[in-house]
């Protein structure tokens, strides 16, 4: 069933486009898409004369989509009529016989993976002659050797923190835990199970933590107390979701790398929104030095999750937030 035409069509809308995550796409997924591409191709830095192009070519992009999808024409285009429109104009087809609309879609998902030695073209080019139309087993040896390394076990000491970081990058982002690599959704399990079953207990013995037993682990052991009370998992964990935001490695996390975290995990229309909320959570301190440390960082890290106070600075850790339903 994962792997029917019909899921995966909803898989692209669900997890590479619809990222407002409203359940269907519209001109805000859009606009949303021309600040995430910016921040990409900057590396965090956010470059006015970029965005202006980007704003353009989305604006124009869902301008085409909508007339080729949105059948009824309400300014949305729902799963089911992006099928129609995948149906119509894209089955049976290769890519170069795609509308130009379609084309433009797929090639934004190649921007963030070029890492300057391979063009978005060259990729693409690569993946129509040696891969369209076969099964995994008939992919050349590189290809199986690209996807296979997303999903590697984790190891100890043959995986670097910038290889880790990566992967991550590639296995992870966008999605939610359940489609993780089973090795990513061991690995964060493993992190958070309770060892001395004496001072708290142990609720991972199903291999599964829902939110309400993380919410519970949390209010056990963290909520109220400092982050050297913490136990090693938790610490552990924290100091390794900053290792994970600090790209440039130079134990501070800018504006730069913080804008770049935070379309990790949401959409947004407005670079101000970020950076504001960037604002808001450094003291003059975080500004003079250059950004977080990684001992603010687990301090910030400590009262976002321990602190039911909503107007310290620390609840803008993740950026701005939105209500989880």
């Amino acid at each position: 069933m994962a792997y029917t035409w019909d899921n995966r069509v909803k898989y692209v809308v669900r997890y590479m486009y619809d990222i407002d995550n409203n359940g269907f796409l519209d001109k805000n997924d859009f606009e949303c898409l021309a600040v995430r591409n910016t921040l990409i191709e900057g590396r965090g830095e956010f470059n006015e004369a970029a965005y202006a192009n980007n704003q353009k070519v989305m604006s124009n992009l869902w301008n085409e989509i909508a007339e080729l999808a949105d059948f009824n024409k309400d300014g949305e285009v729902t799963v089911e009529e992006f099928k129609q429109a995948v149906q119509k104009n894209c089955n049976g087809k290769g890519f170069g016989d795609f509308p130009s609309a379609f084309k433009t879609f797929i090639a934004t998902q190649f921007k963030s993976i070029d890492d300057g030695e391979v063009s978005d073209d060259e990729f693409k080019q690569a993946v129509k002659e040696h891969c369209q139309g076969k099964s995994y087993d008939a992919f050349p040896t590189a290809f199986k050797s690209f996807i296979a390394n997303q999903f590697k076990t984790i190891d100890d000491g043959e995986v670097s923190g910038e290889e880790f970081k990566q992967a991550v990058k590639d296995a992870c982002v966008g999605k939610n835990f359940d489609e993780f690599p089973n090795a990513f959704r061991m690995f964060i399990v493993n992190q958070f199970k309770t060892v001395d079953v004496n001072d708290y207990p142990c609720w991972f013995q199903d291999g599964e933590v829902t939110i309400d037993e993380f919410k519970k682990a949390v209010q056990n052991v963290c909520v109220g107390k400092a982050f050297a009370t913490f136990p090693t998992a938790f610490k552990s964990f924290i100091a390794n979701q900053f290792k994970s935001v600090d790209v440039n490695g130079d134990g501070l996390v800018g504006v730069d790398e913080y804008r770049l975290d935070c379309i990790s995990r949401s959409a947004f229309s407005n670079i101000k929104e970020i950076d504001d909320a960037y604002n808001k959570l450094c003291t003059e301190d975080d500004k003079k030095a250059g950004g977080i440390s990684l001992t603010r960082y687990q301090d910030l890290y400590a009262q976002f999750i321990s602190n039911p106070d909503e107007s310290c600075n620390a609840v803008y850790l993740f950026g701005p937030l939105k209500v989880v339903q």
